[in-house]
């Protein structure tokens, strides 16, 4: 809109270890850092907020997991509003947050309630876009140490270390094994686990692979993984692939039913890996 900008000089990248970087949008001829988003229908109108698109589990600009994140100044939107939005951006996730009214404990800590949409629903944990809202607010408010989001899922601490590295504290899920699903699991995604743990009332199910070239060779049926009892599908082996990094383990995630394909990084799906 308008004239051409200045050019913009290049930003360095944020020194928190976990390398979230928030993209900076040019808005006409100023350089903001975030978006800003105004609900109704005309440009002048009073409800204005601030949109922010993250990086997130990568020290590489552009890779990693991208999420969205609005601040809701006057409380949260209708849910048909924030669903609309979610839908609009088009990512895994858009996380939405609100300052709580009463705050507790030392001025570092602030308590914030937090909600996260995918496209197409609401769900009730989210690890990547809660590390891209810790980002997000702790970039602007550097003395602040703590946060304690308040969500679907209970109260998530996210701490930042003496380092500058941001820590989350996520619940473990406990699962069931679930020998009935696995045939189900092998025919959709082209490949047979040999176990499948679920539990009913979780999100996803966890299928455990022979070894991490089982992974990299599956052959997800978004059609199939959608008729599967729960919502999302983690796939995962232990080790590395051969001649490739050292890791514990490696997984893929799928969650059609909740509009998305396949996540790029899934931190929620760690409260499952980790246990098993």
């Amino acid at each position: 809109l308008g004239s051409a900008p200045p050019p913009v000089p290049p930003r360095s990248a944020s020194p928190l270890a976990q390398k979230a970087l928030r993209v900076q949008l040019q808005i006409g001829a100023q350089l903001r850092s975030s978006l800003q988003l105004r609900m109704g229908k005309s440009f002048d109108g009073p409800d204005v907020y601030a949109f922010s698109q993250v990086d997130a589990f990568t020290a590489v600009p552009f890779t990693g997991n991208p999420a969205a994140v609005m601040e809701m100044t006057k409380g949260f939107l209708p849910d048909k509003q924030l669903q609309q939005i979610a839908a609009e951006n088009n990512l895994a996730e858009t996380s939405f947050w609100q300052r709580r009214p009463a705050q507790e404990g030392a001025p570092s800590e602030l308590s914030i309630d937090l909600r996260w949409f995918t496209p197409t629903v609401e769900v009730e944990l989210c690890g990547h876009a809660t590390l891209a809202c810790a980002h997000t607010i702790m970039e602007e408010q550097p003395a602040v140490s703590k946060l304690l989001f308040h969500t679907l899922s209970g109260i998530l601490t996210v701490t930042r270390l003496p380092d500058n590295r941001l820590q989350m504290e996520f619940p473990a899920h406990v699962l069931q094994p679930r020998p009935d699903l696995i045939d189900a699991v092998g025919s959709a995604v082209g490949q047979v686990p040999t176990e499948v743990f679920w539990a009913e009332g979780q999100r996803d199910a966890l299928a455990l692979f022979a070894s991490p070239t089982h992974i990299l060779d599956l052959t997800p049926d978004m059609s199939k993984l959608s008729e599967l009892p729960p919502r999302g599908l983690i796939c995962s082996a232990a080790g590395s692939p051969p001649g490739g990094p050292a890791y514990d383990f490696v997984y893929r995630f799928f969650a059609p039913r909740c509009g998305i394909t396949e996540d790029p990084t899934t931190g929620s799906a760690q409260c499952s890996l980790v246990p098993v």
